[in-house]
């Protein structure tokens, strides 16, 4: 991703275009959650990672000057908002990455259209930023809700678990994730019997998991991911939910599998 953006930057070193770039340094700017529930796939590591990969890119264009600064969303929408309009209209930022939470994502795509500055996303699912808040301006690097579940679900309709229950963070991620599970389910003949939603960074989720249960539907699907998914799989082992039921989660970063263990992911399914 950063080694794209710099080939950009690098193509445009005519010197009267340079001069436009932040005085002739490209500044990039890294923001996401950085302690919160999804920092583990997001956060600092996202901020050395961007580090590295200038290192690498300047050994063999040692005359570009990259600067990266980073910031903390804390999965606020009108934080991130004010952080990068601020970026881009005082601090020279010319390029906005990662973001990794949707309703932060599209606070930000607004300003990325309005102010034509680029802006690319990573593990941003809303299928809203590549739909009706599309901009010229707005890249995303990885999946979106859509691609996320509508294989899944169409393989698991096919092997009889044609009844689902969701329960989802309640911001655009998990909402707009359970209504494109809820179209893929119906084209492919199962049937949605409820959703509940959390909200972001929850600790508890035994109201959820009960009403999960009360429903009997055979797939109990997370719309969630990072520390909640973690948690709420954790918490379904505790209740000893494995009987009748399937977990399924519908995004999961590696990161998660590793502070999962095995024990509380045995069943899940992805």
């Amino acid at each position: 991703m950063i080694a794209a953006a710099l080939l950009f930057a690098r193509s445009m070193d005519a010197p009267a275009v340079a001069g436009e770039i932040s005085g002739g340094v490209i500044r990039i700017g890294v923001i996401n959650d950085q302690a919160g529930p999804l920092s583990d796939s997001n956060g600092q590591g996202s901020v050395r990672a961007a580090r590295l990969a200038v290192e690498d890119f300047k050994k063999t264009n040692s005359s570009l000057k990259v600067d990266i600064v980073s910031a903390d969303h804390q999965n606020k929408a009108d934080i991130g908002a004010g952080i990068v309009r601020k970026w881009f209209d005082v601090d020279g930022v010319d390029m906005a990455i990662d973001v990794g939470n949707s309703a932060v994502g599209l606070a930000i795509q607004s300003i990325a259209r309005d102010k034509n500055k680029i802006v690319i996303y990573t593990s941003v699912a809303t299928t809203e930023l590549n739909g009706k808040q599309c901009a010229k301006t707005g890249l995303a690097w990885l999946h979106d809700s859509y691609n996320l579940v509508a294989g899944q679900i169409r393989a698991l309709v096919a092997e009889g678990f044609d009844t689902w229950f969701f329960i989802a963070a309640d911001y655009a991620f998990g909402k707009n994730m359970v209504m494109e599970s809820q179209r893929a389910l119906a084209a492919s003949g199962g049937k949605s019997l409820g959703a509940v939603f959390h909200p972001i960074g929850n600790a508890d989720y035994s109201s959820f998991l009960l009403q999960a249960q009360a429903s009997k539907a055979k797939i109990v699907a997370f719309a969630n991911a990072g520390e909640q998914l973690v948690t709420s799989m954790k918490q379904w082992n505790e209740f000893g939910m494995g009987t009748g039921q399937k977990p399924v989660a519908e995004l999961m970063f590696i990161t998660d599998v590793h502070a999962m263990t095995p024990a509380p992911a045995r069943g899940l399914r992805r």
